[in-house]
């Protein structure tokens, strides 16, 4: 994410992808149901794509259930500079971010990783236990150091533009 001047917003949402519902497999049966149809019978050619857009809108509210929410926040200002901490268009509790790996956690399991956190370590963008061997295989450090929390890792490296290459 380029920040122009230094500064900017960010917000994080992660949702979980529900079960399809019975509304849902009936509504994906019947277009796939109507693409044949639609060739053997001379539908009007507007038939199909208002019957997808339909099936696309119900998709969108079904998932955007808060239940199926993990991780949304607000817009929020960040700095990654001096000369972005001054500006004038960013709050003074502007998250300051600098290089390195952020852990996110929703409100509800912040207490959780709070009272572990001495024995934590990140690791690969992963929560693992601080004293566990090296043997140790990576999907079982991570099953071993907070199994009930949810989070995400948000993985920064601070760099002026000048060192960002250009892809064509």
């Amino acid at each position: 994410m380029l920040l122009s001047g230094g500064a900017g917003q960010m917000s994080v949402n992660v949702t979980t992808t529900p079960p399809l519902s019975w509304l849902g497999k009936f509504l994906g049966d019947a277009i796939n149901a109507a693409k044949i149809i639609a060739l053997l019978m001379s539908f009007p050619a507007i038939s199909l794509p208002a019957l997808d857009a339909f099936y696309m809108f119900y998709g969108k509210l079904e998932q955007a259930l808060p239940e199926n929410f993990l991780l949304n926040t607000a817009q929020k200002d960040i700095v990654v500079t001096k000369h972005g901490y001054e500006s004038h268009n960013i709050a003074p509790n502007a998250l300051k971010l600098v290089s390195g790996t952020y852990i996110l956690v929703p409100k509800s399991h912040e207490d959780e990783v709070a009272k572990n956190m001495d024995r934590l370590i990140v690791a690969q963008g992963y929560l693992n236990p601080r004293d566990s061997p090296a043997s140790t295989p990576p999907d079982r450090l991570v099953e071993a150091a907070v199994p009930t929390v949810s989070y995400v890792s948000l993985n920064v490296k601070v760099q002026p533009r000048s060192a960002v290459t250009k892809t064509a």
